[in-house]
């Protein structure tokens, strides 16, 4: 009997806490009108973070339309990665490489009025490999390529 009002109080502080601070589930109903009609614009449109962002917006019921039309907002995805190097170029040493990703997002209506400005998110990650691995091919890269994209 105790262990059945324990589960019940603790269900119900536990859903009090979650009303009280004002945690709601993301749902469609949470994007303003104007956007659950887009027109999703991207330079690389087969891109890994390109096509989750795509996902996404469709399980939010976001209708992506094939092209532009006259009412419908443009949706502009960039995102690409880069890196450098700060160790010295011998050899014999550990190279020590600097990757960065930027995903810029921005929403024009369609006579290229900015409707929200271009808002850039930035992640990097350094990476330490030995004088015998190579940067293109390392699983180093591309493991620190896909966190970045799920940040």
């Amino acid at each position: 009997m105790t262990k059945k009002y324990t589960k019940i109080c603790l269900t119900l502080i536990s859903f009090l806490l979650l009303t009280g601070c004002g945690f709601k589930l993301r749902t469609a109903r949470s994007l303003p009108p104007q956007l659950h009609q887009i027109y999703y614009q991207t330079d690389n449109p087969y891109g890994r973070f390109e096509l989750a962002l795509k996902r996404s917006l469709k399980a939010s019921n976001v209708v992506l339309l094939a092209k532009s039309d006259s009412t419908a907002p443009i949706l502009n995805v960039t995102a690409k990665y880069s890196y450098s190097t700060t160790s010295s170029i011998s050899s014999s040493e550990a190279q020590v490489y600097t990757l960065n990703y930027n995903a810029t997002i921005s929403i024009d209506d369609t006579s290229n009025k900015s409707l929200l400005r271009p808002q850039t998110v930035t992640s990097s990650r350094a990476i330490t490999l030995q004088r015998n691995e190579i940067f293109e091919i390392t699983p180093q890269v591309e493991i620190a390529k896909r966190e970045m994209r799920q940040e």
